[in-house]
């Protein structure tokens, strides 16, 4: 009896934290940075930042969201909320979505120190339990940028020669030789070389 009473508690504590109201159309698969983005576009009018916490299946179905409002550049959210839920919602990936306001027109799109150290902390957190932090993903203006997206390109850089990521240019000049510029040469009745 105890338990089942806990298990309601904790139950009716979860819906209350997870916004369920999100929630649009369940054949949506959100490990997609495109889909996370495009669901939840709105981000990118927003004059502070906004960091949402998505719960997903092990088919990128979303089980449900956490969302957090901050100021115009840096939003908090507590480690434990964000824990606890990825753990009771059942969750077995999670994908963060922010938004950086900007007044410029291409976005800033640069993760900052701060959002990478997030990255880094709850990959580890989450990895103890079992769930993979799937992807980060970052909205500003009216373009997107996700975490392993940036990853994937800085892995196909580096298998990529000097030359073709423009670290070395192809420079190339006609050899010019000169008469009498330390040239040997053979006379035809010795074995002697001189030098011209």
């Amino acid at each position: 009896m105890d338990q089942t009473i806990s298990q309601f508690a904790i139950k009716y504590e979860l819906r209350k934290i997870i916004n369920r109201e999100l929630l649009v159309d369940p054949s949506m698969d959100f490990r997609s940075p495109k889909v996370c983005a495009s669901f939840l576009h709105h981000l990118q009018y927003l004059p502070n930042e906004k960091h949402f916490c998505l719960f997903l299946d092990h088919a990128g179905r979303c089980l449900g969201t956490l969302e957090y409002s901050g100021s115009e550049t840096a939003v908090m959210y507590p480690i434990s909320e964000v824990m606890s839920c990825a753990i009771l919602s059942g969750a077995r990936l999670v994908v963060f979505v922010h938004n950086h306001p900007t007044h410029l027109i291409d976005g800033e799109l640069e993760f900052s120190k701060e959002d990478i150290e997030v990255i880094a902390q709850f990959t580890w957190m989450l990895g103890v339990f079992g769930i993979k932090l799937h992807d980060s993903i970052l909205i500003s203006s009216d373009r997107f940028t996700s975490y392993q997206m940036q990853l994937e390109e800085k892995i196909r850089r580096d298998k990529m020669s000097a030359y073709e990521r423009g670290d070395l240019v192809l420079l190339s000049a006609e050899i010019e030789i000169e008469e009498g510029h330390g040239i040997l040469q053979t006379e035809p009745d010795t074995t002697m070389h001189r030098v011209l």
